[in-house]
């Protein structure tokens, strides 16, 4: 017969005590933890597939890189079967419904995603155009020359000049250059074409591929020699391009100084350096000349040419990397000694009294420190790099260029009394006689006219010869991840490629915070390139700097949060209390049936 037992009134107000007395530590348990801990991050989400270029497996070493925007959240390698987040989780996690765009090797992959948190997806990637390095050689009116593309973007500035400097042409950085080829040239025009404008032809020089363009458009500078032809006017040479029937002229400017005329051009065919007679109007002319803070300038109401004299008269402002100042100029000579300093006092410019200044026509000179320069010669380190407005002002005397430097960035190998300046000519840095004060930490050089200078240190045990430019080039820098903890190991990579004709060796140097942090030699066939990786960490959280060469990305090292300090989530935690309680519970029923006589 089967026998039933409760509890007895008091062992039931026992049992019902202790419960609550669980439940009510439980949920404390639970629920302050809730309370005054973060809000757990979203889970991140997993990438995963094939990376295929052109029509081809990418192979490995293929760099996936993910974006929202311009930031960059994550980066991974392909391995040798083409794949990507197989070996190695591809692990992302930017703001919900984010776009996350996709690149292999610098070039955009035609996919992209919505971060969606917690799945792991299969993307499989492709890009259209190839992103292996192209070296794409030049001949300038014979003088030979080359540059790398990647994915048809110029990565870095580049200027081609001939060996005679009557042909210059200027790209900027990340220029998208289209050739149909691997070669441009630029070469004289024996016969071209007369037209009908009644223009009188001055130079002509024809540039292939025919067809080829750049965007954005490339600077083209073109020298002149005088005495002109008779009639024409210096100051109204204009450059022109052959459209296959005519020729139309192009927004031009003259530097008589340096006999060369300017202008931007945006593909390829036959350009001109011509002349045409400023048309006759009948607008009535008004003459103003202004010999006050300006140039001496005369200007028409029936034609927008300036004629510009080096004799001016007044002040001419100056912005050295972002310090403002200013002198007096009387005829064209400094009034007084005048010195000009940076923001920072790396850099100052020192004029003495009657110095003859020509500024090209323009009252204000500038200096700027650039982030991308042609590489330095070899056995040779590049510090820092300055940009000197406007190109080819003239001083004379020579004026006195003072750089101050920072032990912290000088690269290992280079002592500080093998520093010096140099001055860049076409894409060959040539040293300048420079003066080391290893007290003041200065560099000083005498420099007669503004252009591209910088500071170079030369690798002990080795000379300086500049006679020719290294070739490998910089490019697809990346940094994973740019968040981290303290500890958590932290990846850099650059990819190296030697554009040139015969094997070169670069020292890559990565630095944080500006100081030197690991470094490897890097040596390359002609045409090859390679991807340098380091590897390190930072214990302490706060904000650094990651840079190789010219390229830096930021590093965040954040404390972890109190949910991964004793290895359970919050969740996992609540979880396993709830099961401890439960049990405790059962095993209080069991001992109160026993005492009551149930089973």
């Amino acid at each position: 017969m089967l026998k039933l037992s409760f509890p007895t009134s008091r062992n039931l107000n026992l049992f019902g005590l202790v419960s609550a007395s669980l439940i009510a530590i439980l949920l404390f348990l639970v629920y302050v933890p809730c309370v005054h801990a973060d809000s757990p991050p979203s889970p991140p989400q997993m990438f995963y597939g094939t990376v295929t270029i052109g029509s081809s497996p990418s192979g490995s070493g293929a760099i996936v890189v993910a974006k929202v925007g311009l930031t960059q959240i994550g980066t991974i390698s392909t391995n040798s079967q083409s794949k990507y987040g197989v070996d190695t989780f591809f692990v992302i996690s930017p703001t919900s419904g984010a776009i996350i765009d996709f690149y292999v090797n610098g070039v955009k992959a035609n996919q992209s995603a919505t971060y969606s948190p917690g799945e792991r997806t299969e993307l499989n990637l492709t890009v259209s155009t190839s992103t292996t390095p192209v070296t794409i050689t030049a001949s300038i009116l014979g003088q030979a020359d080359s540059f790398l593309l990647t994915g048809g973007v110029l990565t870095n500035a580049k200027t081609l000049v001939s060996s005679d400097s009557r042909v210059k042409l200027s790209f900027q950085a990340n220029t998208t250059i289209s050739l149909q080829g691997t070669q441009l040239g630029a070469a004289t025009e024996s016969n071209p074409s007369a037209g009908a404008d009644n223009s009188t032809l001055v130079r002509a020089y024809s540039f292939t591929p025919s067809g080829a363009t750049f965007s954005p458009a490339a600077t083209m500078t073109l020298k002149y020699e005088t005495p002109l032809p008779t009639g024409v006017n210096e100051s109204e040479l204009y450059i022109a391009w052959w459209n296959g029937s005519a020729w139309e002229k192009l927004t031009s400017t003259v530097s008589a100084t340096n006999k060369e005329v300017s202008a931007s051009v945006s593909h390829f065919t036959v350009f001109s350096i011509r002349w045409a007679p400023v048309p006759a109007t009948t607008t009535t002319t008004t003459t103003t000349t202004t010999t006050t803070d300006t140039t001496s300038t005369t200007t028409t109401t029936d034609t927008s040419q300036t004629t510009q004299t080096t004799t001016a008269t007044g002040t001419v402002s100056a912005n050295v990397m972002g310090s403002s100042g200013s002198f007096s100029v009387s005829s064209g000579a400094v009034s007084s000694a005048t010195t000009l300093n940076s923001a920072d006092g790396r850099l100052s410019l020192s004029l003495a009294a009657n110095t003859a200044v020509n500024l090209q026509g323009s009252m204000q000179l500038s200096v700027l420190q650039l982030a991308s320069t042609p590489a330095p010669p070899a056995n040779t380190r590049l510090i820092e790099a300055f940009a000197c407005s406007p190109d080819n002002a003239t001083f004379s005397p020579a004026l006195t260029l003072t750089v101050k430097y920072n032990t912290a960035s000088i690269p290992a190998g280079v002592n500080e009394s093998d520093l010096f300046i140099a001055l860049l000519q076409g894409s060959t840095w040539t040293p300048l006689a420079s003066t080391v004060n290893t007290q003041n930490k200065t560099i000083t050089a005498q420099i007669n006219h503004f252009s591209t200078y910088a500071v170079l240190g030369t690798v002990s045990g080795s000379t300086t010869t500049p006679a020719t430019t290294s070739s490998l080039l910089l490019s697809d820098f990346t940094l994973a991840p740019e968040i981290a903890t303290p500890g958590a190991t932290v990846t850099a990579s650059i990819r190296v490629a030697n554009g040139g004709s015969a094997e070169a060796t670069k020292n890559v140097v990565l630095k944080v915070n500006g100081k030197n942090e690991q470094q490897k030699d890097v040596t390359l066939s002609a045409g090859k390139s390679q991807l340098v990786t380091f590897m390190f960490n930072r214990s302490e959280p706060g904000s650094y700097t990651v840079s190789i060469d010219d390229h830096s990305s930021s590093l965040e090292i954040k404390a972890g949060s109190s949910d991964t300090a004793t290895g359970f989530s919050m969740p996992v935690l609540a979880v396993i209390i709830a099961g401890g309680v439960l049990v405790i519970i059962l095993m209080i029923v069991l001992i109160f049936r026993q005492r009551s006589g149930g089973y």
